[in-house]
């Protein structure tokens, strides 16, 4: 006794039915029950079943600089055209097939995050949805206070100050008789990071150990000044501080 069901002129067990329809195209089926007794009925489906490819959203984010990305649409698609459905997690939407963009939320000094989502629809209604977090590093302006000018193989060995984002910048170095020694206002065009730093020389010539002063004015996008450098103790940022030679 049990019950079958034919397709494509072959029967099989009815509790095998969804491992059946394991490739596309459209199917007609007949329904067959059997007693122990040898009684038997069959049925012809009035409708046919049909299996369309498989569809699965996906999509890899690619930084562009801190908050621009280009989300490369890698959905495996059905036939048809399908509808491609963004939600940024910040309020904005697209329907491009892989599109770029801009975060509306500034991480000025705090760290932001997005749930970004696709879902897409193809023609016969079938729908998939995938979503990834992004992470917006915090846009923020961190100041060494120690050099070695002629030791070390790294950043220890110049001033550079690090952040992100920045649209305007102006660093200025002095001695302690308030006499100007280097400046720079460069920004790399492409993160907004300070892109040029101070080798401890002054007119070609290294300076003598000591402690030297530094300003920095500065903004970040969409009109955020910088407020200076905190330091332990003192609740007010300041944007003037000291750099220690060391030789």
């Amino acid at each position: 006794s049990g019950r079958f069901v034919e397709i494509d002129s072959i029967w099989y067990p009815l509790d095998s039915l969804v491992d059946l329809f394991n490739k596309t195209g459209t199917f007609q089926m007949k329904l067959a029950v059997q007693t122990n007794y040898g009684c038997s009925d069959t049925i012809q489906a009035k409708e046919t079943i049909t299996v369309y490819p498989e569809l699965s959203a996906s999509f890899v984010p690619q930084e562009i600089r801190n908050i621009e990305y280009l989300f490369e649409n890698t959905s495996l698609i059905s036939s048809g055209t399908p509808t491609y459905n963004w939600d940024f997690g910040d309020g904005k939407t697209s329907k491009l097939f892989s599109p770029i963009h801009v975060f509306t939320d500034f991480p000025y000094y705090k760290e932001l995050e997005f749930i970004v989502c696709l879902k897409i629809i193809d023609t016969h209604s079938c729908s998939s949805k995938y979503c990834d977090t992004i992470i917006l590093d915090p846009w923020a302006l961190y100041v060494p206070n120690a050099m070695t000018p002629e030791r070390g193989e790294g950043e220890e060995r110049y001033f550079l100050p690090k952040g992100l984002n920045l649209e305007t910048y102006h660093l200025q170095i002095f001695d302690t008789w308030g006499n100007k020694l280097w400046e720079s206002t460069e920004i790399d065009p492409i993160d907004g990071s300070p892109a040029e730093y101070w080798d401890g020389k002054y007119k070609d010539e290294l300076v003598q150990q000591g402690t030297y002063i530094w300003r920095i004015d500065a903004t970040f996008e969409g009109g955020y000044i910088w407020e200076g450098k905190l330091y332990d103790g003192n609740s007010e940022p300041k944007r003037v501080g000291t750099i220690s030679v060391i030789r």
